[in-house]
């Protein structure tokens, strides 16, 4: 069906009727003598992916961040409607212009037992995350401090399920004494904490970070930040990822110890160093002092309580504690460009990479790995593939235009 907003432009008094309108709200559950509801997520690419409906929409698939706090509608395909007020901008981290967006009002969303009345979504004027064919699944928007803000939110990464409790009925049970409580700091809706970092044997600092449950690494820090946090300059800048405003460059390496409340250390933690030209954001966009971000890759190894009420995170070591971190070795990005199909193409090969050695090329369809055929893996599966240890071969047979290619792709650390 054709999608389509409906505009209804209030200029006149936009701000005055938008606030009437959040006063008015409803938020919890349908029924409001229930307590908690649990729901089940999907887990891709160390990002947790649930289901919901916005304006009596088909389901919807919104990644859970706790990094970001408007709610962010970036695709869809079923006819929806919407109060539409204005186009806007908004600004995150990564090299290039603002987001336009529109700003819609009057929303409803809905997730199992709850339901959210009068709710702000921003509504990308035109999708360029390309989020469904990066991570193989259905991929409609972000959401975050919706939830956080009016739910404690208990999330359990083995078993992929993510519990909401009412706050003022949640009770810290005697099953919660041995988790540690992390004090939390919200700013402009985004929760930041102080860790340890063991940079080398003989540098120990105190970093405060934003706890960022929608970034998939494990640590980036921001070179500048501190005096001790810099950009290596006979190293090579690459590829970092993604942030809401275009690419982000930067350098890898790895630090020896992430403590957290002198309670959990982990070791040979990877980290990300984004170039300063990607951090381009408003004085007011982070708190002051930021030194970088704890991700998804360290906060999978835990069972998580998110209090915002609180101002509380507390955390439990699940079997994924002491698991190696590793990252891509095969430097290569890797779409599904067709969401329904197993079919998987490589979108960019890093110059002097284990993939560009191998002669593998932007554009190559991946027909089979390891002798078998890519209709047995998801893209989630092909990507984890990539991160297997340094030295790791792999068999590759590739479609480029008609011919049939087969190569070895050997892992190894290219970003030195």
């Amino acid at each position: 069906m054709k999608k389509y907003i409906v505009l209804l432009f209030f200029v006149v008094f936009l701000i005055c009727n938008s606030n009437s309108q959040i006063n008015q709200a409803f938020v919890g559950f349908k029924d409001t003598a229930q307590a908690s509801v649990t729901i089940d997520f999907k887990f891709v690419n160390n990002l947790i992916v649930i289901p919901l409906q916005i304006n009596n929409s088909d389901t919807l698939w919104f990644i859970l961040d706790s990094g970001i706090r408007p709610t962010l509608l970036t695709s869809f395909t079923n006819t929806m409607e919407f109060n539409v007020a204005d186009s806007t901008t908004i600004r995150g981290l990564g090299e290039g212009d603002d987001l336009k967006v529109w700003y819609t009002f009057d929303n409803v969303i809905e997730m199992k037992d709850i339901k959210f009345t009068k709710q702000s979504v921003f509504v990308l004027a035109k999708d360029k995350f390309d989020l469904p064919q990066k991570m193989g699944v259905p991929i409609n928007g972000i959401i975050g401090y919706t939830i956080f803000d009016n739910f404690v939110v208990e999330i359990d990464y083995e078993k992929k399920k993510m519990t909401l409790f009412n706050p003022k009925k949640f009770v810290y049970k005697r099953k919660y004494k041995k988790w540690v409580k992390i004090p939390l700091t919200l700013y402009a809706g985004k929760p930041y904490s102080k860790i340890k970092v063991q940079l080398n044997k003989d540098t120990l600092i105190n970093a405060n970070v934003l706890i960022d449950i929608g970034a998939s690494d494990a640590l980036w820090l921001f070179p500048g930040s501190h005096d001790s946090i810099v950009l290596d300059t006979t190293k090579q800048v690459f590829y970092l990822g993604q942030g809401l405003n275009g690419d982000i460059f930067g350098q890898q390496g790895r630090v020896d110890k992430v403590i957290i409340q002198n309670k959990y250390s982990l070791e040979n933690v990877t980290v990300s160093y984004p170039e300063p030209r990607g951090l381009d954001v408003p004085d007011n966009y982070d708190i002051e002092g930021r030194n970088g971000s704890i991700g998804s890759e360290i906060m999978r190894r835990f069972d998580v309580i998110f209090d915002y009420s609180n101002n509380l995170l507390m955390i439990r070591k699940n079997a994924e504690y002491k698991g190696d971190f590793n990252v891509d070795y095969s430097g290569m990005e890797i779409i599904a460009p067709f969401v329904s199909l197993h079919y998987y193409e490589i979108f960019y090969v890093q110059q002097d990479s284990p993939a560009d050695k191998a002669g593998l090329k932007a554009g190559d369809q991946i027909i089979k790995i390891n002798n078998n055929t890519t209709s047995r893996f998801s893209l989630n599966e092909i990507l984890m593939l990539m991160k297997r240890k340094e030295g790791k071969k792999l068999k590759i047979e590739v479609d480029r235009n008609g011919e049939i290619i087969k190569t070895v792709l050997i892992l190894e650390n290219y970003r030195h």
